[in-house]
């Protein structure tokens, strides 16, 4: 009877870290999806500064 005690406390130790580990991937996703947002801004901010940098040298190389 204690083996198949100690077999069902595993298996629910097991199940029990699955469940916990579940939980924190649902905790994780929301501020993973916030990341992505926040580095998609700044790549879209770069892209728009470096073009404006652009621009602006190619005029600056026209008027001179």
């Amino acid at each position: 009877m204690p083996l198949k005690n100690n077999c069902f406390r595993r298996v629910y130790h097991s199940n029990w870290e699955y469940l916990l580990s579940l939980e924190k991937e649902a905790d994780a996703e929301p501020k993973q999806k916030a990341l992505r947002y926040k580095q998609e801004k700044k790549q879209q901010f770069r892209e728009k500064g470096l073009k404006l940098a652009a621009a602006k040298t190619a005029e600056a190389a026209k008027s001179a």
